[in-house]
């Protein structure tokens, strides 16, 4: 009897709030062709782009491949004789990736496939950093791992919401703690407007992902993700976003290739 009368009351107020409710609706549907459309649309507009960016983040994470993402302290020593590696022409002195560093150790490998692969990128010095942009409005901290060397040092920088992203600006203020504590080596010019400069130059690079035509995804999903990196790339310059619009800034494409692959292969034959 007891459960009979909870659900009677429950659906007693779902009738009565639901009356309520009803009435001020349909009195608001009255001003919709009176401007009240507006408010629907641009309600829709901003919900479709939050949809977009969450579900395309969902699917890409979930299609990416599994080693999509590699230990950065794996790869120490071959940075490092990179870095030392004379027969290979210097690039930068300080070589930088705006890249987000997990958990202290894993990078994406296209960070790596850059610096590697597509021709090696010989500097003294190789910077990973990470902004963390925190709840307080005035955060300006920054910690750093060197995995026990002085030429691969991952950055994290803490700003707070209200900061702005002068990565430049800070990145230079440490490196000149980093040298003097002799944590990294220094780095005098012998050419330069600023005797007993021990800084050298910089070469910010910015990854951007390309959707690669070898991508395997449905329709739904490909669409999905193809928006959510149009929306990325359309929201904001990365270079202005970091404050590197005046630094030596190289943004590079790299493929993004989600799903199993189809690996097609070709015939040798003879001249015809």
């Amino acid at each position: 009897f007891r459960g009979s009368l909870h659900i009677l009351l429950r659906l007693f107020f779902l009738f009565l709030f639901g009356a309520i409710e009803s009435m001020f609706l349909i009195s608001s549907l009255a001003k919709f062709l009176h401007g009240g459309y507006v408010t629907v649309i641009i309600a829709a507009f901003i919900g479709a782009i939050m949809y977009i960016w969450y579900f395309g983040n969902k699917v890409r994470d979930r299609r990416e491949a599994k080693n999509a993402y590699v230990r950065l302290d794996e790869y120490i020593s071959m940075l490092s004789n990179l870095s030392h590696d004379d027969s290979v022409p210097l690039y930068a002195t300080n070589l930088v990736y705006m890249a987000k560093v997990k958990y202290n150790k894993f990078i994406k490998r296209d960070i790596l496939y850059s610096i590697l692969d597509k021709r090696p990128k010989r500097a003294h010095a190789y910077w990973f950093v990470t902004v963390n942009v925190t709840n307080e409005p005035f955060t300006a901290e920054y910690a750093i791992n060197t995995y026990g060397t002085k030429n691969v040092i991952n950055v994290q920088l803490y700003l707070g919401f209200k900061q702005q992203q002068k990565v430049n600006v800070y990145l230079r203020q440490i490196v000149h703690d980093l040298i003097k504590d002799d944590t990294i080596e220094s780095q005098p010019q012998e050419y330069t407007t600023t005797p007993g400069r021990d800084v050298g130059d910089f070469k910010f690079v910015i990854v951007n992902d390309v959707i690669s035509p070898q991508t395997q995804l449905n329709t739904y999903e490909k669409w999905l993700v193809e928006s959510r990196v149009w929306l990325q790339n359309l929201s904001s310059n990365p270079a202005v976003w970091f404050g590197l619009e005046y630094a030596d800034t190289v943004v590079e494409r790299i493929p993004l290739i989600l799903g199993s692959q189809n690996i097609k292969s070709i015939q040798r034959t003879k001249l015809k």
